[in-house]
């Protein structure tokens, strides 16, 4: 039987970006080198240092998607497979709520 190693996280948007491929020289002298990669940073909640998530490259367009019409600090939930984003569910929207009742 296959198992699906899935898990949550939730935290704070910070944004979504596309990491673009690159090297660089490790700590113990050996060369690491990436691909591109879309990503979402978040604070993890009851935690403060910023948290990176590579989006599988199979969910980009349904992840993006749904983050592109949330504002920074939305409340999120992120579905991984292993270390990758395979979903997103916003929890709530404060600024939406918040430029929706000033405007």
């Amino acid at each position: 039987m296959k198992m699906r190693n899935e898990q949550t996280v939730g935290g704070i948007v910070v944004k979504t970006w596309l990491r673009r491929a690159g090297e660089m020289t490790g700590n113990d002298g050996k060369p690491i080198k990436w691909g591109d990669d879309y990503q979402v940073l978040i604070v993890p909640f009851e935690e403060s240092i910023i948290q990176k998530y590579v989006i599988d490259p199979d969910c980009v367009h349904s992840v993006l998607s749904v983050l592109d019409d949330v504002h920074w600090g939305a409340l999120v939930s992120l579905t991984l497979r292993g270390k990758k984003v395979i979903d997103v569910q916003v929890e709530t929207d404060a600024l939406a709520d918040f430029y929706e009742a000033n405007s």
